[in-house]
């Protein structure tokens, strides 16, 4: 049984629970940033802001 098996109340926990044992230790830090980008994102940066991000491509100077 995992540890967190008494804490599991929706869906999502599954998928988090999958996504720690089932990835690498960086691929699991990649995704944790993309959804920490996605969550900045989408509530706290207005989007006609200096860093919001509209999912194009950033070229490098």
């Amino acid at each position: 049984m995992h540890c967190l098996a008494h804490q599991i109340r929706t869906g999502q926990d599954l998928e988090m629970i999958y996504l720690i044992d089932n990835t690498t230790h960086d691929d699991f830090i990649r995704a944790v940033q993309e959804q920490i980008m996605g969550f900045i994102n989408k509530h706290i940066l207005h989007p006609t802001g200096e860093f919001y991000y509209d999912g194009s491509t950033i070229h490098k100077a």
